[in-house]
């Protein structure tokens, strides 16, 4: 059975036209420049969480009640690309920073689920 992750392009396997995996931004090594545009995007990003009641900001004693309950904390992270990438090096190139909030699924509870 072949059941691994392939990271990489296969070799003869043509990739889809048009489509580019971009790169993320190591925000701790970034220019300050860029940590500035990615803490901007930061907040607004978290904003449409809480805009939308996506994310709910628990208190020590309210983490410790759903943690008795059996819940488990599944730890998130930020994710910051340059979409421009692709233009960098021409005269055009202007960074164009996205950030996103996402789940670090491999921390999840899998019990139960089929493999």
């Amino acid at each position: 059975m072949f059941s691994t992750f392939l990271s990489q392009g296969v070799e003869g396997v043509d990739e889809a036209p048009g489509k580019k995996v971009l790169k993320v931004i190591h925000f701790d090594s970034a220019p300050p420049d860029v940590q500035e545009g990615c803490y901007s995007l930061r907040a607004e990003e978290w904003n449409k969480f809480v805009q939308f009641a996506a994310a709910i900001p628990l208190t020590g004693q309210e983490k410790e009640i759903l943690l008795a309950e059996g819940h488990t904390v599944v730890p998130s992270k930020w994710v910051d690309t340059d979409k421009a990438e692709h233009r960098k090096g021409s005269p055009d190139y202007a960074p164009v920073w996205k950030s996103r909030l996402v789940s670090c699924g491999n921390f999840g509870n899998h019990r139960g689920v089929v493999q």
